[in-house]
């Protein structure tokens, strides 16, 4: 993400106290200020994926208690995380990938419906406060 200096003294960057979707807190941030956003395919961005269950779980809830504070502060910025699609997908995806033996696959359709549980627990459970 690459913002103005204009833009960015102006509505007071980044907040100090989240753990989650400041970014997205941000740009929603700007935009009311007047500012505009630009899509830049060429701009590149890592992002380092988690290597353990654990973590993917961890990371899901970050993310789904930053999702509900940004709805908080702007309503109707985003919705709450689905649960039963996903959980039903899961439970599905497994059983094919079992029977085809494709265990990996089914391993990572596991690991897919801890991800979904996860977002979901974070916005409907845990605070996005560091």
């Amino acid at each position: 993400m690459l913002v103005r200096r204009a833009a960015w003294d102006q509505v007071g960057g980044f907040p100090g106290d989240v753990r989650s979707d400041a970014d997205v807190e941000l740009c929603w941030r700007i935009q009311s200020a007047g500012w505009n956003l630009e899509y830049r395919p060429e701009a590149l961005v890592t992002h380092h994926d988690p290597e353990t269950v654990r973590a993917v779980w961890h990371q899901a809830v970050g993310y789904g208690a930053g999702r509900r504070w940004t709805e908080e502060l702007h309503p109707a910025s985003g919705q709450q995380p689905p649960l039963l699609y996903p959980m039903v997908r899961m439970v599905g995806g497994v059983a094919w990938w079992l029977v085809t033996l494709r265990f990996e696959r089914a391993q990572f359709k596991v690991l897919d419906g801890i991800a979904a549980l996860g977002l979901w627990w974070g916005y409907m459970r845990v605070s996005n406060e560091v």
